[in-house]
């Protein structure tokens, strides 16, 4: 949670889920986050696939992208982009939310060959 915190608090940007703060309970820490009226992309694709016109899809698509080009900027790694992580406000943009598996680019390797993380349905092997 200290990594995910430590992240959440250098982000500030429209696809972005916005985290208004974090506090700690007796060991247990809690975030404060903003309200996603829209529900995850997972449960709007599960319940109306059938009433998202291309334009609404091709929207959401490049809202993502733009939530990722803003991480990638900032040398942040998400490493569990699913449906399930990005949330939609009120008027249906995406907003890229659950930063608990991301890391911090460095010099350094930023991946160990045995040592994934993230969904298994949504990875991609580069090797």
């Amino acid at each position: 949670m200290d990594q995910e915190a430590e992240i959440m608090r250098r982000l500030s940007h429209p696809r972005i889920i916005a985290c208004y703060g974090i506090y700690e309970l007796n060991g247990s820490y809690c975030m404060v986050m903003e309200l996603a009226e829209g529900g995850s992309l997972q449960q709007l694709i599960k319940t109306q696939p059938e009433l998202q016109s291309w334009i609404q899809k091709s929207e959401i698509a490049l809202d993502i992208i733009q939530g990722m080009v803003y991480l990638h900027k900032l040398h942040i790694i998400h490493r569990d982009l699913k449906p399930g992580n990005i949330v939609l406000d009120a008027y249906m943009r995406a907003k890229i939310t659950d930063f608990g598996l991301s890391v911090m680019k460095t010099a350094s390797v930023t991946s160990v060959k045995g040592n994934e993380m993230g969904t298994v349905q949504y990875m991609v092997s580069f090797c």
